[in-house]
């Protein structure tokens, strides 16, 4: 069977810190959410001008004033839903690329031991 793949309008490739989910109130499906993480952006800041008709883009100095949100901020970034055959032809799928990229981040670490090695022998 031939199977052909086109991304919708609404694709984008998302950076992925964690995730949070779980089954679905009935128990139906298995949600998970995709989050970032970083420090928060500020909402406002006030600044006390040096200058008449400064270049506010290039104001300098620390803020007076700045009122932003406490602590780490994690944005959600997608949600997926899935049934449980899914999930588990997700769960299988996921462990044999684990098991790739483990074999190669060692393989990429030998490569590079032993190029320090010959690197150290020169």
């Amino acid at each position: 069977m031939h199977f052909e793949y086109e991304k919708s309008g609404l694709h984008r490739v998302v950076y992925a810190d964690g995730m949070y989910g779980g089954v679905a109130p009935r128990g139906n499906h298995l949600n998970i959410s995709f989050f970032s993480e970083r420090w928060p952006i500020p909402k406002q800041l006030d600044f006390t001008p040096t200058s008449a008709g400064q270049n506010w883009a290039k104001v300098e100095g620390e803020p007076k004033a700045k009122k932003a949100r406490e602590g780490i901020f994690r944005e959600v970034e997608v949600t997926v839903v899935m049934d449980l055959q899914v999930a588990q032809s997700f769960y299988r799928w996921l462990g044999e690329k684990i098991s790739l990229l483990t074999t190669s981040q060692g393989e990429v670490e030998r490569i590079e031991s032993n190029a320090k090695e010959e690197e150290h022998e020169q």
